[in-house]
């Protein structure tokens, strides 16, 4: 009788443990359909300001090269870009971040000693880097990430 009792008792915190996760399994299943509902919402919000933007004339309508704001009316010089130039924009573009491209210039100027590349042109690279790395991404969830990443705000 007391091992029914004892094996009673130690059945009990198992029950509670599998009724703790399915209530969690439960919860964590709600929050991702709301989540999963959300962002599909700031999805169409998002389109519905870039087709308006688009319609203005104030981005341009050439698929992820350039989606943000155009900020820059610089010349651009069109210059070939060297290897250490690239690599030097790819590091200040990492720690500056997307879309500072005055201070990536800045940067690249001051780090490079003959930098002839324009602000606009910083620009261009920039966006052209990006999509080559999107094209290169291998998994789907890397992919999404970047393409979001250069949405417009």
């Amino acid at each position: 009788m007391e091992a029914d009792a004892q094996q009673q008792q130690g059945n009990k915190p198992s029950s509670k443990a599998s009724e703790h996760q399915a209530n969690i399994a439960r919860l964590v299943s709600t929050y991702r359909a709301e989540a999963n509902t959300l962002l599909k919402d700031v999805l169409k919000q998002q389109h519905r300001w870039r087709n308006e933007l688009q319609e203005q004339g104030v981005i341009t309508g050439i698929p992820n090269m350039r989606p943000y704001v155009k900020t820059l009316p610089h010349v651009r010089r069109r210059l070939s870009w060297k290897q250490a130039e690239r690599d030097a924009l790819k590091r200040h573009l990492m720690g500056l971040g997307l879309g500072r491209w005055k201070e990536i210039h800045s940067a690249l100027s001051s780090s490079l000693r003959s930098f002839k590349h324009g602000p606009g042109d910083v620009e261009d690279a920039c966006w052209q880097l990006l999509g080559e790395l999107q094209l290169l991404l291998a998994s789907p969830e890397d992919r999404l990430f970047l393409a979001r990443l250069m949405e417009p705000v």
